[in-house]
């Protein structure tokens, strides 16, 4: 065979095994969505077929209790990214204000407006399920966010959930 031909053959191999990871996977885990001013938003990817599928990054510090999270729409024009620290257990926590701990980001012609939250405004999480066997959280979260871009109306973040595998 030629270089061409192994070539071809190590990626078609690579494809084959980042679909077979994602059919692997449980349904019900790896979600995220929410209500954004009314309408709904579901994070979702584009395959790679040299990384596979990417929903969504958690990373979960357990002796520290930082969580990190992002994730993107289908589209990659709009994500919703939370931060927190003492994350140690489930329950209700507070999302800290005015620094980029809770985003709204969306791609708009003035660019890309980031949508933080404000002291005065609601804002939860809940988590509801951390289990560190299987390195899975799950929560709901909901806040409302403003721009500090372009200076547009807030961001309604509503009905927020996510169900996802975390790193390290």
């Amino acid at each position: 065979m030629t270089c061409t031909k192994y070539i071809f053959l190590l990626l078609a191999f690579c494809l084959a095994a980042s679909c077979n990871k994602e059919k692997t996977e449980p349904k019900h885990i790896n979600v995220v969505t929410a209500t954004i001013n009314g309408k709904p938003w579901k994070a979702g990817c584009k395959e790679s077929f040299l990384f596979g599928f990417t929903l969504a990054d958690l990373q979960y510090y357990t002796n520290t209790g930082t969580l990190e999270f992002g994730a993107s729409n289908i589209a990659r024009d709009s994500s919703i990214g939370i931060r927190l620290w003492g994350l140690f257990n489930i329950g209700n926590y507070i999302i800290p204000p005015n620094i980029p701990c809770a985003t709204f980001d969306k791609k708009d012609p003035c660019g890309w407006q980031e949508h933080y939250i404000n002291e005065n405004d609601p804002q939860e999480i809940e988590i509801i399920s951390i289990n560190k066997e299987k390195k899975i959280i799950e929560g709901r979260f909901s806040f409302i966010g403003r721009d500090t871009n372009c200076l547009s109306e807030p961001v309604h973040v509503t009905n927020g959930y996510f169900k996802v595998i975390y790193r390290p």
